[in-house]
């Protein structure tokens, strides 16, 4: 059975947390006060759409879908660093199945995240195009697509999000969450294409450990008088905290 959509209000951290555990993720606020937000899901049958927004700095990490890939889009300006990525409104970013997903925000946050099959996307992307879609990056990565295509898979996420939220029995009907669920599939695949000649370095996730050291060596040497995290450490050498 199709799980429909929806909107789940957070009004502390112990209900975010309870909620992220579903998806393998763990969340920490960073900053004082009452941690609030929302968390909203919509199931398109082989594709689904999640929201994030949170009022304050927060830390999340974890596992990503094990089968699917997973993209990230930013709908406002956002200050964060996701994987080892400064991250601004004009970045698509690119998870492959089973990716360690790390985020650190640093104010009040949005994010749409969207979950699809690979082999799915590429079929759409030919039956629309006749052109094969380009191979997708074997780890994380940071795309800078063409700004009209980012615009256009902007427009029909938000419209999505604004039926979901007013009218979710519409996503029972799968004429509506199939014609939907296509729409998506189309417009990822043309940001994808846009986006191909300008794939960013990722994480350094074959770097040896003793390169991986000297980095960070190097970056305590630089600011020896500045305490530092564990987060930033990593961060400056673009590893996760488990590498």
């Amino acid at each position: 059975q199709v799980n429909q959509s929806f909107f789940y209000s957070i009004g502390d951290l112990d209900q975010l947390r309870e909620f992220a555990r579903g998806a393998s993720l763990e969340i920490t606020q960073l900053a004082p006060g009452k941690m609030s937000g929302e968390l909203a899901h919509i199931d398109l049958g082989e594709s689904s759409i999640h929201v994030n927004r949170l009022n304050l700095p927060a830390r999340g990490r974890g596992s990503l879908s094990p089968s699917r890939w997973t993209f990230v889009l930013f709908p406002t300006t956002v200050a964060a660093r996701f994987n080892g990525f400064e991250i601004d409104s004009s970045d698509l970013l690119v998870y492959p199945p089973g990716s360690e997903f790390d985020g650190v925000t640093t104010q009040a946050f949005e994010d749409w995240v969207f979950t699809v099959d690979y082999e799915e996307l590429a079929m759409v992307y030919w039956a629309t195009s006749r052109r094969q879609l380009p191979e997708l990056p074997r780890s994380v990565a940071r795309l800078r697509p063409d700004p009209k295509c980012l615009a256009r898979l902007r427009r029909i996420a938000s419209a999505t999000l604004i039926t979901a939220e007013a009218s979710p029995v519409l996503f029972c009907e799968d004429p509506i969450r199939h014609s939907i669920h296509f729409q998506i599939l189309n417009q990822i695949a043309e940001t994808i294409v846009s986006a191909t000649s300008q794939v960013l370095p990722q994480m350094n996730s074959t770097n040896s450990h003793s390169h991986i050291v000297k980095q960070i060596e190097d970056k305590i040497c630089e600011e020896i008088e500045v305490p530092m995290t564990l987060t930033e450490l990593c961060a400056a050498a673009r590893v996760s905290e488990r590498t």
